[in-house]
């Protein structure tokens, strides 16, 4: 790519982007900074797309941490991932590819125009009659790369229609109704419904110890666009029982037993987990944000979200989410 590498086109009123006001709102422009630096790293690599390993390395190059990186990454809808351990940004690549395409497409014509001079300079017969067989060489070679494209698009089409990721779920175990309600999901994030990815998912679901069916309910229930054994073990106990039900939040602290019943009175919007992906906030957490804030500051707080009905789906965490804002509203 040569320099090409180091150009990209940024909108001027980038800041008036409704993530990137969600962003700055809660990380400040330190937040807003990571956005541009982790943009000009996937600019910088040949499919635009990043192995969240590098995140830790990004952050101590730029003084910052990785845990700040992937809030950036995971939280604000800027950012997707893929089940290979990647993330990319699809405005990023939406923007790369019609410049890809183009410079393509001068490049072509610029060929064709260098020729048309070359050969009109010269009133000779043959030489018209040259040019004329380079500019149908041009078209035909031209025709040829569509059609070859074409077929190849339609053989990939063919080879998609071989599998039926649908198909290959249900044989699995699960239930038709979950699988349907998870491929919307993955329809969402534009997850590829590959061979390969079938795969990879059922392999994860092998190191689980538990059913294919659950394991897929539980996916649809945090809209994850794929599936990890880790993900898996870190929401169940050692019992494979969802940390999140209900039966887990019994509690012989009496101060988290009365927010349980305040939260259930006051705030159904943030208590319920059709609105976080991980919604309610456990006993252990509870204690982290007493530990830093008053019982006043956390109520106002879960309150003022609970009446921003526009921010729910937004977030994963009502913890962290609670968490981030009082820690900026301290500053």
């Amino acid at each position: 790519m040569k320099n090409d590498v180091f150009w990209f086109t940024h909108d001027a009123n980038a800041t008036d982007d409704e993530k990137i006001m969600m962003l700055i709102d809660q990380l400040g422009l330190e937040g807003y900074g990571i956005y541009w630096v982790l943009i000009e790293k996937l600019r910088g690599t040949d499919n635009f797309k990043l192995s969240f390993t590098i995140v830790p390395i990004l952050a101590r190059r730029y003084n910052t941490t990785a845990e700040k990186m992937l809030t950036v990454i995971k939280q604000y809808n800027l950012f997707q991932y893929d089940d290979e351990g990647f993330f990319f940004s699809p405005s990023l690549i939406n923007r790369m590819q019609k410049w890809i395409d183009k410079k393509e497409k001068n490049s072509i014509a610029g060929k064709i125009s260098a020729q048309k001079r070359l050969l009109l300079s010269s009133k000779n017969n043959e030489i018209e009659q040259t040019f004329n067989t380079c500019s149908t060489s041009v078209q035909l070679e031209e025709n040829r790369i569509e059609e070859n494209n074409t077929e190849q698009y339609k053989e990939n089409i063919k080879k998609e229609k071989v599998f039926n990721f649908k198909k290959a779920l249900i044989d699995l175990g699960v239930e038709e109704q979950i699988v349907n309600d998870w491929l919307i999901v993955r329809k969402n994030k534009k997850a590829a419904n590959t061979l390969t990815a079938f795969n990879i998912i059922k392999k994860q679901i092998e190191l689980t110890n538990s059913s294919a069916n659950d394991c897929i309910k539980m996916a649809v229930g945090h809209s994850w666009q794929g599936f990890k054994a880790k993900w898996y073990n870190n929401e169940t106990n050692s019992f494979g029982i969802s940390k999140y039900n209900a039966d887990d939040y019994i509690s012989d602290d009496k101060d988290y037993i009365r927010f349980r019943t305040w939260m259930k009175e006051n705030c159904p919007i943030c208590d319920s987990e059709d609105n976080f992906n991980i919604s309610r906030i456990t006993s252990s957490e509870f204690i982290k944000l007493k530990e830093k804030f008053s019982g006043q500051e956390i109520a106002d707080t879960i309150l003022a979200i609970e009446n921003r009905k526009d921010l729910i789906g937004k977030y994963s965490s009502l913890y962290i989410t609670v968490n981030n804002w009082l820690k900026n509203k301290n500053k």
